[in-house]
């Protein structure tokens, strides 16, 4: 399952990075994609960075939907998440296929975290990659042996632009985690950009239990990866 422990990296980071924008105490599927949507139309490069390396690419963001465009070594890819939905659509442009799962079960695919407390102590204004923000001190908690420990940098209407800490999963695996905004732009997103596209070979498991996505997910794998995706003959 290489290409989905690829994409569970941008998984885990919004689900833990999301908590930090808001309440003292969410599960991570509210995390994932209902807590850090900020008011306002936004595109900006990304980066992130962990121990799978460094995705670089796109993010759109309308109130409610997001779309992170990004490459692995199975090519470009994307997520797009539409919180009002509850699900999570991942894409794979070059083979023209796409899943949609439901948010507990991508907060499952993104490693299981359970409950999260979370502990937010402001440190004060910063500038970072050119934005003005507030800095915050982040510490997430999950029953067992979850939690991440780090900073957060936000701007005055609620964008993240930069998060950096120690992740460390319900198994005990830690590492080093960051994401980035770069080239900021506040403005109308067009709609079509964060539509789901036609022409794709489309397979909806949002109304699947979590275990029951996680099982056909790997019995998906071969498919998924092998060449790229889906097989057109």
């Amino acid at each position: 399952m290489r290409y989905f422990r690829d994409v569970a990296v941008l998984l885990t980071l919004a689900a833990l990075l999301a908590v930090a924008a808001g309440r003292a105490r969410a599960t991570a599927a509210q995390a994932l994609f209902g807590l850090l949507d900020p008011p306002v139309s936004y595109s900006a490069r990304f980066s992130v960075t962990s121990d799978r390396g460094t995705f670089r690419g796109a993010v759109w963001h309308v109130p409610g939907t997001e779309r992170w465009d990004f490459t692995t070594a199975y090519g470009p890819q994307a997520l797009l998440l539409k919180r009002r939905a509850g699900i999570v659509y991942l894409l794979s442009p070059k083979a023209r296929w796409y899943v949609g799962i439901g948010l507990n079960a991508a907060s499952m695919l993104a490693g299981g975290i359970g409950a999260l407390t979370v502990t937010r102590h402001r440190l004060g204004p910063a500038m970072m990659n050119g934005q003005r923000t507030v800095r915050y001190r982040i510490e997430a908690t999950a029953p067992g042996r979850g939690r991440f420990d780090g900073d957060a940098w936000f701007t005055p209407d609620g964008i993240l632009v930069r998060a950096a800490g120690l992740l460390v999963d319900g198994a005990g695996h830690s590492q080093r985690v960051a994401t980035n905004l770069y080239d900021l732009h506040r403005g109308r997103v067009a709609a079509a950009r964060m539509a789901l596209p036609n022409g794709y070979f489309g397979l909806d498991l949002s109304k699947m239990a979590p275990q029951a996505v996680e099982r056909t997910i790997r019995r998906m794998t071969p498919l998924l990866e092998g060449n790229g995706g889906f097989s057109r003959r």
